[in-house]
């Protein structure tokens, strides 16, 4: 699981492969800022995103959660 840090935000990149051969998933998980360094403060639990999508292997997903998620920030 990719993890990027952007701003002041860690976003986390995830991908899962979808029952019966179906494709691959996306998933992304935003966090920020916490007064606890050993904790991290979730902003956006990891969720899928582009529902409607499914993807031909692990790459191309995390490809589109990590699009996804620099949208979500700007």
């Amino acid at each position: 699981m990719p993890i990027e840090q952007i701003g002041k935000y860690e976003i986390e990149y995830e991908s899962e492969a979808l029952p019966d051969d179906a494709g691959w998933a996306a998933f992304v998980a935003v966090y920020g800022e916490s007064e606890n360094p050993a904790h991290r403060k979730e902003i956006v639990a990891r969720k899928r995103v582009a529902l409607e999508a499914s993807f031909n292997n692990e790459a191309a997903a995390l490809d589109e959660a990590r699009r996804i998620a620099r949208s979500m920030l700007e």
